[in-house]
């Protein structure tokens, strides 16, 4: 389970990661490109589709970028740390060009432009001034559908969420986040540290054996850290005790502050 898990965080940071092309990968990638037996971007008289659930992608700085779609609705939310933003206006056509926008949010908004492909789709996602449209920063990005697995009869979010030690010392914050999603292929993880105030999220490894998960943080940890799974606490060796905060669902519900026009 462990090596299998590793495999498959690393098969996720691959085929997040941006082609310089402007193209997303391929391969291995399509193993996470399922929800039910419907592959994203299979063609129905070479039409290509978007499927609701959770994509993700890894811009070139690293920053992960977690979405949650639904198409009939035409509307997700994009997971940040603090809050998530609502996004809204997705549209798809039978070409399968895919646009969608955010709400605003600190005088801001994205604007995203792409295609559906086989794993998911791509593009690009532009931020801009909410007041002049005018754009500040352009991103490539391919998003990687993420196939959940399975829930209980209960229907419980089983070990995913959003666990934090985050500590507050006057106005600034400090400690760590994990994201964690349980897919068919095993677990992955989202990382975002706080030193003041929150870094942006980073994809890290993370595997399960037993009732005990270990986490490679990354470059400012050295080997693992193994936590002992209690209830809804992670018990970290070297990083604390961190309760859960919120199912998925919860942390991907969009704030009010970035509500659509």
């Amino acid at each position: 389970m462990k090596r299998m898990t590793l495999a498959v965080s690393a098969l996720v940071v691959a085929a997040c990661a941006p082609d310089p092309r402007g193209r997303s990968a391929s391969g291995n990638q399509a193993m996470l490109a399922r929800e039910g037996d419907e592959v994203v971007g299979a063609t129905v008289g070479q039409r290509p589709r978007l499927v609701k659930g959770l994509y993700l992608a890894r811009s070139a700085d690293s920053t992960a970028w977690l979405l949650q779609l639904d198409p009939i609705d035409g509307a997700g939310s994009l997971y940040t740390p603090i809050r998530a933003i609502a996004l809204c206006k997705l549209e798809t056509d039978s070409s399968g060009d895919v646009t969608f926008q955010s709400g605003v949010f600190d005088g801001q908004r994205f604007r995203f432009t792409g295609t559906v492909v086989q794993s998911g789709f791509a593009g690009t996602l532009d931020r801009l001034d909410a007041r002049t449209d005018q754009v500040g920063r352009s991103i490539r990005l391919s998003f990687v559908l993420l196939r959940r697995a399975s829930r209980g009869a209960d229907r419980t979010e089983g070990i995913a969420g959003l666990y934090s030690n985050v500590r507050a010392s006057g106005e600034d914050l400090f400690g760590e986040e994990l994201v964690v999603i349980d897919t068919v292929g095993g677990l992955v993880a989202l990382r975002v540290h706080y030193e003041g105030s929150p870094d942006q999220p980073r994809i890290v490894p993370l595997s399960r054996a037993g009732d005990t998960l270990h986490v490679w943080w990354g470059f400012d940890h050295i080997g693992s850290d193994g936590a002992v799974i209690h209830g809804d606490t992670l018990a970290f060796k070297s990083s604390g005790k961190m309760p859960r905060l919120g199912t998925l669902s919860r942390i991907l519900a969009p704030s009010p502050h970035s509500t659509c026009p």
